[in-house]
């Protein structure tokens, strides 16, 4: 499993940072692109839903791999959580499955949507 974490640093304050010269080159002047398709759109009298995102935002990774990845854990805290009577107990494996397969679907980068036709 690659570090989920990796190109981001703690603050003085406690607060994660990103610190990947790659990661912030990359997301420079999104905003000004995205209010200049925006204007672009709005100018020409069509709707901004159509709009698209800059590609250079996206990681090579779709969001159904990314869900997949969410789930992870499930199969094993499923399968003790059927295996027990107590109701409480269950309740906490299946909580623990749920909230142990959330640090798998952190990352920066936006995933791409193939239920939309985006690929890769």
């Amino acid at each position: 499993m690659k570090d989920r974490f990796a190109g981001n640093k703690l603050n003085k304050l406690n607060d994660l940072v990103c610190s990947d010269e790659k990661l912030l080159k990359a997301f420079k002047g999104i905003y000004t692109d995205c209010l200049k398709k925006l204007g672009s759109a709005l100018f020409k009298g069509r709707s901004p839903v159509g709009m698209s995102l800059p590609v250079r935002i996206f990681e090579p990774v779709s969001l159904i791999e990314r869900i997949g990845n969410w789930w992870t854990l499930y199969p094993h805290y499923f399968g003790l959580a059927v295996k027990t009577n107590d109701h409480l107990e269950r309740f906490k494996l299946v909580m623990s499955s749920i909230i142990g397969g959330m640090h798998m679907g952190i990352s920066q980068w936006k995933p791409f949507n193939p239920l939309l036709g985006e690929t890769f």
